[in-house]
């Protein structure tokens, strides 16, 4: 939080010192040492992307570092990576996360409200609590996979219970559970309201904040704790610099103008577990030129691409936004690529995109069988084996969840 304080020139050095220590840490790490050794600087290394990380994950690991717990992320084309963390890192990124709480006026340990992808309840529960009770962390975890027509009022009269505390989850679920409050109850009232893993559109942050009576926080992050923005309570979305160094760059790795758009390349200092440097994730964004009436010495920036997607939804009403079932890939690690194809409410496909070099057999079936318990018997999930995976639009986005479903009779509005 002190660091909120800092002048431009004591945040510049601040990163620079964090360049140091986190250039130290990967001359001692195999796939950084060809080129550290070779007297290179970090602002040098050639640009690691996706791919490179999935193929070499174990050569980027800290083997000094004990204790390493291992995680799963999909991203948005579907193919899982494995990433490592350890205690310290668990504390720095959890510090971080606290601090965009204290600018919403928020104390850390409040108690709060939870629409993330933890799978907390069995898929075949048909009746409430469609929630569990984390004391641990003071949160109500809510399952997003059972939300749907038919059990949303229980959801939406366990809210109106618990009114004036602060709200979480993602962009997409949070959107779909506002709806429905509209509907069943017009507006309910909380303190905050915390939004990530996707973007949240002004059309959505309208729809929040008008059935939960608060302001949307927006963040943007990843599983690799490379790089963070968290919005402030201005609306300005700040680069976090000191946990992270933010390149913008064009197709050839140049860095692009302000105000220009480019591809968000990220070096983490909170991570020393398993640093990803120079790290070129995929998502684009733009730096913006004008500071924020906040004060903060972080640069803004506006994230422009993430994630592209539809919902699926069931024949008994379900609605599965992409984020539940995502959950699904977190550690499926033999795909290039894995999309989901939905011609009908009673079909859905896998397509997935193998890595010819593994065996994903496996992996694929037991694929297919956990999201058959997540959707439900009246949908058939199918696969289909493609060497490329389908791209849309002019940027050649990879779309997570592609709906060929009429929403005309589906209340267009509450899923589009």
């Amino acid at each position: 939080m002190e660091r909120d304080e800092f002048t431009s020139e004591q945040l510049d050095n601040f990163v620079e010192e964090q360049i140091s220590k986190i250039t130290e840490i990967a001359k001692s790490i195999p796939y950084y040492q060809n080129y550290l050794n070779n007297d290179q600087t970090l602002k040098t290394l050639p640009v690691l992307t996706r791919e490179s990380v999935r193929k070499n994950y174990e050569h980027l690991l800290n083997r000094q570092r004990k204790s390493l717990v291992r995680v799963f992320t999909s991203g948005s084309s579907g193919s899982g990576v494995p990433v490592y963390y350890d205690r310290e890192a668990y504390l720095l990124n959890w510090a971080y996360l606290m601090k965009q709480r204290i600018w919403a006026k928020v104390d850390p340990r409040e108690l709060r409200i939870t629409f993330y992808g933890a799978r907390i309840i069995t898929p075949a529960r048909d009746k409430p609590p469609f929630w569990i009770k984390n004391h641990l962390e003071n949160q109500y975890l809510m399952s997003i996979f059972h939300f749907s027509e038919k059990y949303a009022p229980h959801y939406i009269r366990f809210l109106e219970k618990k009114q004036g505390l602060v709200l979480e989850g993602f962009a997409s679920v949070l959107y779909l559970v506002a709806q429905y409050v509209k509907e069943l109850k017009g507006r309910l009232q909380f303190k905050a309201i915390f939004s990530t893993g996707e973007p949240m559109y002004p059309f959505m942050r309208k729809e929040v904040e008008e059935a939960f009576g608060a302001k949307v926080y927006d963040s943007y992050g990843m599983t690799e704790w490379a790089g963070l923005i968290m919005e402030c309570e201005k609306g300005g979305y700040h680069v976090l610099t000191d946990y992270g160094r933010l390149e913008i760059l064009d197709e050839e790795n140049v860095s692009v103008s302000v105000n220009e758009e480019g591809y968000m390349t990220w070096t983490g200092f909170t991570n020393a577990a398993m640093p990803f440097i120079r790290y070129k994730i995929g998502d684009k964004g733009i730096w913006k030129r004008e500071a924020c009436s906040c004060g903060k010495p972080y640069p803004l920036v506006q994230p422009t691409i993430t994630r592209v997607s539809d919902f699926v939804i069931t024949p008994s009403g379900k609605v599965l936004s992409p984020r539940a079932i995502n959950q699904v890939l977190k550690d499926k690690v033999t795909f290039k690529a894995c999309q989901f194809i939905q011609n009908s409410q009673s079909e859905l496909i896998v397509r997935v995109v193998p890595d010819k070099a593994a065996d994903y057999r496996a992996e694929l079936d037991e694929l297919k069988r956990s999201l058959a318990a997540i959707v439900g018997d009246d949908v058939i999930v199918e696969e289909e084996i493609a060497d490329q995976p389908i791209r849309r639009g002019t940027q050649g986005k990879i779309p997570f969840i592609i709906s060929k479903v009429n929403y005309e009779n589906l209340n267009r509005e509450r899923v589009c």
